[in-house]
């Protein structure tokens, strides 16, 4: 038995219409995080992703809601990420970039400025 909800999804905060839930799955990529920080990869994967897809985003919400040496730094980040609109998409992208430092203090100001950068990610 799947024991995988979110809070958000049961108070109705996603749309019964699949358009309406594209649409926020698309702008809420930090809530999403936040909602599955703490969830083993593989009960992610049993609500139907891939379990690549599904550790991936456990990292990434690991990354984002985890213990870290910078949490001002990660505070701001996450809240303008959220700010934003960021999907998940853009958010892996983005550490993608910040994880080939290996300095974890240059790796959130990396990750704080590319979130906070208003252009395209394409």
């Amino acid at each position: 038995m799947n024991t995988f909800q979110t809070d958000t999804v049961q108070d109705g905060l996603v749309s019964n219409d699949p358009y309406q839930a594209f649409v926020y799955l698309q702008t809420h990529g930090m809530e999403i995080l936040r909602e599955i920080f703490g969830y083993p990869a593989q009960e992610l994967a049993d609500e139907g992703i891939t379990l690549d897809t599904a550790q991936s985003y456990t990292e990434l919400a690991d990354v984002f809601f985890g213990p870290t040496d910078s949490p001002r730094l990660q505070l701001r980040t996450v809240e303008t990420a959220r700010a934003r609109g960021l999907s998940l998409d853009q958010l892996l992208m983005i550490d993608r970039h910040a994880q080939s430092l290996h300095n974890q203090n240059a790796a959130w100001m990396l990750r704080a400025e590319l979130i906070a950068y208003d252009g395209c990610y394409d």
